[in-house]
């Protein structure tokens, strides 16, 4: 990277850039297995127009690479929703699987040693997220969600930096290291409270969201929308229309939460309506229901519930946005065996609500 750093940014250096990696490929390829794939990563994966203007000018001079890698920081890089531009755009114009390779998040604010630490009060206020291991979980599951819905199955994952940096004496922060390499600077890392460990070592729950990314079973059909195109009447979706609700109050339309559609709301008058699934044979258990949605304009009610699942219905009331905000119903407790789940708009004229992705997971 030191070529990069010295030769700038201009067109001519991304000629002697692209000399550079295609170098270091045919090494790659010359000396290791023939299979071993070839990741280009970037920081800054909340930039999409960085993603791609990098790529184009790598694209243009024959680079040959298998995978995109993006370092993802939501307290440094951004909103989730940018990141899945981004990696939804670059999966696409590129034809590239995309593997989230940096990503952290603070399960306190605290510091484990006398080195200031990158994560802070401040950090926890523009990352979205508590800074306790649960806030910790929610995060790395939500960050599972978006890299699971990138279009065409290119999601291919994460990785955590850094789990094990818990506290001063570990790793590269140890004080035998720093003496070994001559570093007079105070021993400690500035990582401590974003590992996956407390400051005794002991383990997280938030290490748990590695299990979850894989035996999360949406128990929905058609939960975003893609089965039908444009329609009123999405398959695998109950509606029911409540005054002044028309045929073509309910439709889907383009500009999905991260594939082509979603189902939106919206009428010239005065409505009512909801859509639903019934979902059977449901074990006994806790489950979650999510569902990513935009709203805007006069409306009286607009919610996403639970009900029919042996107890009380549970509702989450969809705040006013703009951009896709997740609304969550934790901890449902099934002993029914089966669980009404829907989403309702009571409106003014010209009030409308977006809704994709609803999931209905079963907790672990």
């Amino acid at each position: 990277m030191a070529t990069w750093e010295i030769m700038g940014e201009g067109g001519g250096e991304f000629d002697r850039l692209a000399t550079f990696l295609k170098s270091g490929i045919r090494g790659v390829k010359e000396t290791q297995p023939v299979d071993t794939p070839i990741m280009l990563h970037l920081a800054d994966g909340g930039d999409t127009d960085v993603f791609t203007w990098w790529f184009d000018e790598i694209t243009k001079r024959g680079v040959d690479y298998d995978l995109i890698g993006l370092s993802y920081y939501p307290y440094w890089h951004g909103s989730m929703n940018a990141l899945q531009t981004t990696m939804n755009t670059i999966s696409a114009r590129y034809d590239k699987e995309v593997n989230v390779v940096e990503t952290a998040y603070g399960h306190t604010t605290a510091s484990a040693d006398s080195m200031p630490n990158a994560f802070g009060p401040e950090q926890e206020i523009a990352g979205g997220y508590a800074a306790t291991p649960a806030g910790q979980r929610e995060y790395l599951n939500d960050l599972v969600t978006r890299i699971q819905t990138v279009p065409n199955e290119k999601g291919n994952g994460f990785f955590y930096w850094e789990p094990l940096w818990y506290n001063g004496n570990v790793s590269w922060a140890t004080a035998a290291g720093m003496n070994y390499l001559g570093v007079q600077s105070q021993t400690g890392n500035e990582w401590d409270n974003q590992a996956m460990f407390d400051f005794n070592g002991q383990a997280l729950s938030s290490l748990k969201a590695f299990q979850e990314a894989g035996r999360q079973q949406n128990l929905l059909k058609n939960p975003s929308f893609e089965n039908d195109g444009f329609t009123n009447a999405p398959s695998n979706w109950s509606v029911w229309r409540g005054n002044g609700a028309a045929i073509d109050t309910l439709k889907t339309e383009t500009g999905g939460f991260s594939e082509t559609y979603k189902a939106t709301f919206w009428d010239d008058q005065a409505y009512q309506m909801s859509i639903y699934q019934t979902v059977n044979g449901l074990s006994k258990g806790t489950y979650t229901l999510t569902a990513y949605t935009m709203a805007g304009g006069d409306l009286t009610t607009s919610q996403v519930y639970v009900k029919n699942h042996g107890g009380k219905e549970l509702k989450a009331s969809i705040t006013k946005s703009g951009e896709w905000t997740k609304v969550t119903i934790k901890d449902i407790p099934v002993t029914s065996g089966t669980s009404e789940i829907g989403i309702y708009v009571d409106a003014k004229a010209q009030g409308w609500v977006s809704v994709d992705h609803v999931t209905f997971v079963k907790n672990q």
